[in-house]
């Protein structure tokens, strides 16, 4: 798996499919990692200004999650 180029702040598992992760960090970005597979998505999101503080998946739609950076910005992604 590729790691962050720098502190992750936090990390979530999916609450609907449990093979899904993931990670916030301070280097602005977030990492969705495949545990089957155990390896990094094809993509990594990008769009915050800030350290990634929080992330949090929808509780029942599992393609969906939002975040917030140190910057004040909310985003939802999908």
């Amino acid at each position: 798996m590729q790691a962050h180029n720098t502190t992750v702040q936090q990390a979530r598992w999916n609450p609907v499919n449990g093979n899904y992760l993931l990670t916030g960090s301070k280097d602005q970005k977030i990492k969705l990692y495949d545990l089957r597979n155990m390896k990094q998505e094809d993509k990594e999101i990008e769009g915050h200004k800030g350290s990634v503080l929080v992330i949090q998946w929808h509780p029942f739609k599992e393609e969906i999650f939002a975040s917030a950076d140190a910057e004040g910005q909310i985003s939802f992604w999908k």
